[in-house]
C-alpha cells in the first residue's frame, strides 16, 4: 500500500483502541515454527505467506469469526486469531498516503507533521485541537494555520483500498489543504495503517 505516513496517534488512536485496526503480536507459535497467512478465513484456504513465531506489531484490520485480516506487502490475508495477542509495546503510529498525485503525511521526531506531495509540496504543520464526531468514528484535526497555509485532516474508521494493490486498510483519510499563496482548497484522499 501506500503506507506513506501520518501520525495522528495521540489524537486519533484512543478512539480505535478496542476496535480495528489494532496492532497484535504472534503468540503461542512454537520456536522455529510460523503462522500461516491464508487467502481466506479458513484452515483449508491456500497459505501464501507466514509470520515468524516472534513477529510483533502486526496490523489487524478486521475480524471474521476466529480469523484476523492482515496485510502482507501488497496483499491481504488471514491468520488464526488464537495465535495473536494485542501488542503492549510502544504506541502505534498511523501511516497515511494517497495517489494522483502521490502524497504522504509524516510526523517528524521533532514534533511537526510534514506533508509531501510528489514534485509539488513539502511543508511542516503544527497540530491544533482535535474535534471528534459525537455519533461516528470521524476525527478531525487542523494542522497549522497562517503561512504556509492550513491543513485539515478528517480520519475515519472505514474499509479502504489504495487502488494500487490488494491490501485492505481499516482507516480512511481526507486532507483539505489551503495554501497561503493560492485562493483554492485542494482535497486529497487516501488510506492509513498502523505501524
Amino acid at each position: 500500500m501506500i503506507r506513506i505516513f501520518l501520525v495522528l496517534l495521540a489524537l486519533a488512536c484512543p478512539a480505535y483502541a478496542q476496535n480495528f485496526p489494532a496492532l497484535y503480536d504472534v503468540d503461542g507459535v512454537g520456536d522455529g515454527d510460523t503462522l500461516n497467512v491464508r487467502r481466506g478465513p479458513a484452515f483449508d484456504a491456500e497459505a501464501f505467506d507466514a509470520l515468524a513465531a516472534d513477529a510483533k506489531r502486526i496490523e489487524v484490520v478486521e475480524q471474521n469469526g476466529k480469523w484476523f485480516r492482515i496485510n502482507r506487502g501488497e496483499q491481504s490475508g488471514w491468520v488464526a486469531s488464537r495465535y495473536m495477542t494485542p501488542n503492549q509495546g510502544e504506541p502505534a503510529q498511523i501511516a497515511c498516503g494517497g495517489t494522483e498525485p502521490f502524497w504522504s503525511l509524516t510526523k517528524t521526531a521533532e514534533g511537526p507533521y510534514r506533508l509531501r506531495i510528489l514534485g509539488d509540496y513539502n511543508m511542516a504543520f503544527t497540530p491544533l485541537p482535535t474535534i471528534r464526531s459525537a455519533n461516528d468514528t470521524r476525527v478531525m484535526t487542523t494542522l497549522g494555520k497562517g503561512n504556509p497555509g492550513q491543513l485539515q485532516v478528517i480520519q475515519r474508521q472505514q474499509s479502504c483500498n489504495d487502488g494500487m494493490s490488494d491490501a485492505k486498510y481499516g482507516l480512511a483519510i481526507d486532507l483539505i489543504l489551503t495554501r497561503t499563496e493560492q485562493s483554492e482548497q485542494q482535497l486529497y484522499s487516501g488510506c492509513c495503517a498502523l505501524r
